[in-house]
């Protein structure tokens, strides 16, 4: 496969189209990328060339114009569509400037510019897959108003619009109108002079081989790009009936297609980035689920994926073709359920959203997805089933990972094969709900949970956003049986470490320490950071070590725990004296709580 090397306008004007085939990924590019292509353009020396990469193209025929006579050479882009895709866009903003200037000469050479690059007829230059073809045409080509984009991809089709106008407009308010007709005109100059390196193939399946090994512009294919294009790749090589294959391939489109839509509807959320959950997460987690709970396959699902539909392509291609279109339609299952996880959380408002909220704040969630999706999917319907097993998903993390301080990890081998029998409808509620509590009494039941609450050293065995959620959980009992407000900024309260802070009641260095007796510094040191002693404020530095008799009365120019707007603060007005013993009778309180808080 010889390149060749041609200027950007060459390659684009003639009786040519381009097409984003089935297999492609959507538009990408961000404004880092795009200010990365504006600043080449800008800076470079009209008199010198730039290489703007290569163009991998594949003939897929001819399209005759409404006349009858002329023909079209249609071109699918196997790589360099992010590029091509960006330049066009500015090239429109460009002759738009044009068609704006008053004069009739530019106009009717801006018109001419549009046919030759943008539009010839009634045939769009480059058609982009899917809904975002007639976006692409219509909002970013064309000139009407653009509505509210429906993915993420027009979303950044519409930036790069908004980018290169503004980029433009600024050129207008800083030049002379001479000058600025002169920019423009220079700026489409330096883009038709872009070089790049053709490169054709001859088949569909090379096609889609080679789109899994490349990248664009050095932005490399995630997983489930390699995976989309794989799928179909495999295929095509097993389909024998031509006129079936364009149907199922357009088929595995459309669900890839509405798999990137449910991640982009939840994306801008901040849910993923904040729970370190991406594309590829989710369909490790669907592979376990649906495929494999060995652990050395877990690690590399797609290599593993390939493997397994290889075997069938071998052994039986009509098997490996259905195959394929089952795995990507239960892939998009998937995807769904954590698009509705995030959705019936955000809006729900009721029981069922404070239960997710609860797992999503605790921000442990890489070693326990793969059972809240499997759980979703199939008790979604039961409001009151998929509630109690969202309670005891909690109750392992808090018991196990939290307070037991197991390593990430523990018990996972155990949750995969649950999920995956969950997922494979070889489980009923009943069983699974009694399998979660088994797993749990394994690693923390009662006695050990309760043990490590009594730490003596539960303040330094816990990290502080640990304690802050286990007393911010405690506050909302307090608030519960005081019949008050139960709204907590809860999240604030963990996220925000400059301001609420865990505070230590008896100070873990007193003012009076030299004071104290040997059997008191003893004393101290066994309870100083105990459970009981322990509680959150906005006011560390002002309390800081002063004895309890201040912090709970406060001075004239401090404040005290009767101030304070929590409840858990509150309640320390009512004892008389810190000692000891109160600590040991308000963890008792605190112990007695929680093992009821996540009972199992």
């Amino acid at each position: 496969m010889d390149g060749t090397l041609v200027k950007l306008n060459n390659f684009i004007i003639g009786d040519r189209l381009f097409d984003i085939p089935v297999y492609q990924r959507n538009y990408a590019w961000e404004e880092k990328n795009l200010e990365d292509l504006w600043e080449d353009l800008y800076y470079l020396d009209a008199s010198k060339q730039h290489y703007f990469g290569t163009v991998l193209l594949k003939h897929s025929g001819q399209t005759r114009d409404l006349d009858l006579f002329k023909k079209f050479d249609r071109y699918d882009v196997i790589d360099g569509q992010q590029r091509l895709t960006t330049v066009l866009i500015l090239l429109r903003e460009i002759i738009s400037q044009l068609k704006a200037i008053d004069d009739e000469q530019l106009r009717r050479a801006a018109t001419d510019l549009e046919e030759q690059y943008l539009v010839q007829g009634v045939h769009y230059k480059l058609n982009p897959l899917g809904n975002d073809g007639d976006f692409f045409q219509k909002f970013i080509m064309g000139d009407m108003s653009a509505p509210d984009p429906d993915a993420l991809s027009q979303e950044r089709l519409m930036g790069a619009k908004r980018f290169f106008k503004n980029k433009l407009n600024g050129e207008k308010e800083r030049l002379s109108s001479e000058e600025f007709i002169d920019f423009l005109i220079q700026l489409k100059q330096k883009i038709d002079d872009l070089q790049l390196i053709r490169y054709d193939v001859d088949s569909e399946s090379d096609a889609i081989r080679i789109f899994e090994t490349v990248n664009d512009r050095g932005r490399p294919l995630s997983n489930l790009e390699k995976t989309k294009s794989f799928l179909m790749h495999t295929s095509y090589l097993g389909m024998q009936n031509e006129a079936l294959i364009a149907g199922r391939l357009k088929e595995l489109n459309d669900y890839f297609s509405e798999i990137y839509s449910h991640f982009d509807d939840v994306s801008d959320t901040g849910h993923f980035d904040r729970l370190r959950l991406g594309p590829d997460d989710v369909q490790r987690y669907h592979y376990i689920n649906s495929i494999s709970t060995v652990d050395r396959e877990t690690r590399n699902p797609l290599d593993n994926l390939k493997r397994r539909i290889r075997d069938k392509l071998r052994s039986d291609q009509d098997e490996c073709v259905q195959y394929a279109l089952n795995y990507t339609k239960d892939l998009e299952r998937a995807f769904f359920a954590v698009k509705d996880i995030i959705d019936t959380y955000e809006k729900d408002g009721g029981d069922l959203s404070t239960r997710i909220g609860k797992i999503f704040i605790i921000e442990r969630l890489g070693r326990i997805f793969q059972i809240l999706i499997a759980s979703w999917l199939r008790f979604r319907h039961d409001t009151d089933k998929i509630t109690a097993i969202l309670a005891l998903i909690e109750a392992f993390v808090i018991r196990v990972y939290v307070v037991s301080r197991y390593a990430d990890g523990t018990g996972e081998g155990s949750l995969n094969r649950l999920a995956h029998r969950v997922h494979s409808q070889d489980l009923c509620y009943e069983d699974l709900t009694e399998e979660l509590k088994r797993i749990i009494h394994h690693y923390s039941d009662d006695q050990r949970f309760e043990e490590a609450l009594r730490s003596e050293g539960f303040y330094r065995l816990l990290s502080a956003r640990n304690i802050k959620y286990l007393l911010t959980e405690y506050e909302i009992r307090l608030r519960k049986d005081a019949k008050e407000n139960l709204t907590l900024a809860q999240a604030e309260i963990l996220s925000n470490g400059n301001k609420w802070q865990v505070e230590h009641i008896w100070p873990q260095r007193p003012v009076n320490a030299d004071e104290m007796t040997e059997d008191m510094t003893l004393q101290h040191q066994q309870h100083v950071h105990k459970l009981g002693n322990l509680t959150i404020t906005a006011w560390n530095a002002s309390l800081s070590n002063k004895p309890f008799e201040k912090k709970r009365e406060g001075d004239p120019d401090i404040p005290a725990y009767e101030h304070s707007d929590l409840r858990i603060q509150r309640v320390l007005r009512d004892y008389s004296e810190w000692t000891p013993e109160t600590i040991r009778a308000r963890e008792d309180k605190i112990v007695e709580w929680a093992l009821k808080r996540w009972r199992v």
